[in-house]
């Protein structure tokens, strides 16, 4: 079995790595491989905004980076978790910005 965590907290948010670093040692005691992102210390551009991933190739951005990455990962996977603080009624941006 595979599995994918995302952690999209704010940089430097002890607790949300330490939950992290539980689930995923956890998972490996069961035989699950997992792959682990840190979504802030991600390599993400800004969106070029060239349309590219519309005309060219639909759903596939131009730029080489962990916006490719991590979706990626997580769709190959058996399950994804994704932990991230809840600001203005949703997700942190940092979260979004890599899936």
């Amino acid at each position: 079995m595979r599995a994918v965590i995302v952690d999209g907290s704010r940089d430097g948010a002890r607790h949300s790595r330490a939950a992290c670093d539980l689930i995923e040692e956890e998972l490996r005691r069961n035989g699950w491989e997992v792959d682990s992102y840190a979504i802030g210390d991600q390599d993400e551009g800004t969106v070029p905004g060239c349309f590219r991933c519309w005309i060219e190739h639909p759903g596939l951005c131009t730029r080489q980076d962990s916006g490719r990455t991590v979706p990626a990962t997580y769709v190959r996977g058996d399950v994804a978790i994704f932990l991230s603080p809840v600001s203005g009624g949703g997700m942190f941006i940092a979260r979004k910005k890599g899936t």
